[in-house]
């Protein structure tokens, strides 16, 4: 086998030095901004979750309050009670027929 020189045998042992700190800051440098995206990511999707429910329930309240006033307003209820008499009775005629 050949000897290496001293001075080659520094150089080697340097640039492994450096590749290993190089190395050792690239996972750390990774893991420490890979955790702080998932917590903000984690966090929007939350906020977009609470916006969209907070949306809904709002939609659905404003849907109960149309439905409860055209439930109480006398002029609707008489403008649609005929049709939903006629739809009750069209409802229940086949099942009487079938009967006989």
């Amino acid at each position: 086998m050949r000897k290496t020189k001293l001075q080659t045998r520094f150089f080697i042992s340097n640039v492994l030095l450096a590749l290993i700190i190089v190395g050792f800051f690239t996972v750390f440098f990774y893991e420490y901004t890979s955790n702080i995206l998932i917590e903000r990511e984690t966090q929007n999707i939350v906020n977009l979750t609470s916006t969209f429910q907070s949306q809904t329930d709002d939609a659905i309240k404003t849907m109960d309050t149309v439905s409860i006033n055209i439930g109480y307003s006398n002029l609707i209820m008489s403008n649609i009670e005929p049709t939903i008499v006629n739809l009750s009775k069209e409802d229940t005629l086949p099942e009487q027929s079938g009967s006989n």
